[in-house]
């Protein structure tokens, strides 16, 4: 019997003789993965079109813990790295 993951080429170590690929989903993937870092270690993304537009709010607390205050974007997940600092994970 052939299975999903082995039409689509998901697994790149073995794939049994009997199994015809049709696509190379695990080359994209990882390339698609690659090209995602490399974006956000050179600060690319996301940028100001793939983030929303920061209100103006008055609370100290909040602009402490917003990355990217005054520059008018909220980043994703921006307490993350507060969160992990802080409860140590």
């Amino acid at each position: 019997m052939s299975y999903f993951n082995d039409r689509l080429g998901l697994f790149r170590a073995f794939t049994p003789k009997f199994v015809k690929k049709y696509e190379n989903l695990a080359g994209q993937t990882t390339q698609t993965m690659e090209n995602h870092a490399k974006d956000v270690k050179a600060s690319r993304y996301p940028d100001e079109e793939h983030a929303y537009q920061q209100l103006r709010i008055e609370n100290p607390i909040l602009d402490k813990q917003v990355i990217g205050r005054g520059t008018g974007v909220i980043r994703p997940f921006p307490n993350l790295q507060i969160f992990s600092r802080q409860h140590g994970v």
